[in-house]
């Protein structure tokens, strides 16, 4: 259990990263992946899958 809550952590550790970064490009390409995750339901469960 500890082992899955350090991954969770390192996870969104790095999505913040991403949410945060200056460079303009690389937030709007993480965010459209999001959106586009959000929007086909296959392709959230093959991304976020465990």
């Amino acid at each position: 259990m500890l082992k899955n809550g350090f991954a969770a952590v390192q996870a969104a550790t790095l999505y913040l990263r991403l949410a945060t970064l200056r460079s303009r490009t690389i937030r709007a390409a993480a965010r459209t992946f999001f959106r586009l995750c959000g929007a086909a339901h296959p392709l959230r469960r093959a991304v976020f899958a465990d």
